[in-house]
């Protein structure tokens, strides 16, 4: 069936003796790219070497729980994206979780997390983004790319914490308490983080999407205003839309995944002296960029990614513990969940993380059982 089991056994993954670790673990590899046909260059190989022997002092075993499929996956495997893997053939993956499998023997006071948390094994971690390959089933990380999250967190939820979230947090960084910000792409996972950490901020948010019958979902995690605009036609009634709805509330911040006229609807609805940033290409259009824009409203355009933020170690740090404390306490919940593979399953689940007909996250459950 389609849909893999998602109750990842944790039992099996508290392992105090190397006997027990397996020789050979299963991965999905890159082998080549290809633009437009991201399935096309992956395969699941079975028979990874694991060898947990040579491990140096500050690296340790994962046995990898969940890992997602995000658009900046699809761009590696497109060979598209601004991070690529040194050398092919590559384990694929950039956001997941796990639970700390193996140590090596005489290295306590080294194995620490990116934060310096003591690492013991049975710990709950995900993986800092870029720095391992998440679609597997093990993998042999260096201690200070993971972060330790409590257990009350599940690993679903873990897995999908290290990518949209903190980028959400990031774009919202310049608004404050009762700011109007609008958006595009709104019922994306990236969206819906936006929305979610938005609210728990107290700053309210326009968000645009593409199609009708979103609203409500979108109403329900805490949007304050939705408006529907395809990108095919023009933009005035939609501007005009979002003015009424916001009773002409001045907009200092738009936040851009699309690009095509729907970047250039948040240009047009934001006030004068407001940022337009932009994170994405969804649409893989041109955006115009209005001389009249930049003459008479002084808008500042800028392009965002989350690595500049990560760079910001202190400033990172605090916005990690916020986000452990929010999504601990429920106030933000990640990605909806559209539907769960294995990793033998590898070339559907791309296809379908690809298509635009899913309602949420595809994810990878790592574990055999």
């Amino acid at each position: 069936e389609r849909e893999a089991r998602d109750t990842f056994k944790e039992s099996t993954v508290f392992i105090m003796s190397d006997l027990l670790l397996p020789s050979t673990f299963g991965s999905v590899v890159l082998n080549r790219t290809e633009r437009g046909n991201p399935a096309e260059g992956i395969e699941y190989k079975s028979d990874n070497s694991l060898d947990y022997k040579s491990l140096l002092p500050a690296q340790c075993v994962v046995k990898l729980a969940y890992a997602p499929i995000n658009p900046s996956d699809i761009n590696v495997l497109e060979g598209t994206y601004i991070r690529r893997p040194p050398a092919l053939p590559a384990t694929a993956g950039m956001e997941g979780s796990g639970v700390i499998a193996f140590l090596p023997e005489n290295s306590n006071t080294e194995c620490v997390d990116q934060y310096g948390s003591k690492l013991t094994v049975g710990d709950h971690v995900v993986g800092s983004p870029w720095n391992w390959g998440s679609w597997a089933e093990y993998a042999i990380v260096e201690t200070n790319h993971l972060r330790i999250i409590p257990k009350s967190i599940d690993l679903k939820t873990g897995a999908m914490m290290c990518v949209n979230p903190p980028t959400a947090y990031g774009l919202l960084e310049s608004a404050k308490e009762g700011d109007w910000v609008i958006q595009n792409a709104a019922n994306s996972g990236m969206g819906q983080a936006i929305i979610q950490i938005a609210k728990a901020r107290g700053i309210r948010t326009v968000n645009i999407v593409r199609r009708e019958g979103l609203e409500q979902d979108l109403l329900d995690i805490g949007a304050d205003i939705v408006v529907v605009y395809s990108g095919d036609n023009d933009f005035i009634e939609a501007a005009e839309n979002v003015k009424e709805q916001t009773g002409g509330a001045k907009i200092r911040l738009a936040i851009n995944a699309v690009c095509g006229r729907s970047g250039e609807l948040l240009a047009k609805c934001l006030a004068p002296g407001g940022v337009h940033l932009t994170y994405g290409v969804m649409s893989q259009r041109p955006m115009t960029v209005s001389g009249g824009q930049l003459l008479f409203k002084d808008i500042t355009y800028k392009g965002w990614h989350l690595g500049k933020f990560q760079a910001q170690k202190e400033k990172f740090k605090d916005m990690w513990t916020w986000l452990i404390d929010t999504v601990d306490k429920g106030k933000v919940t990640t990605s909806v969940i559209d539907t769960i593979y294995n990793l033998n399953q590898a070339k559907e689940a791309v296809k379908h993380a690809h298509s635009s007909n899913r309602t949420g996250k595809v994810l990878f459950r790592c574990d055999k059982t």
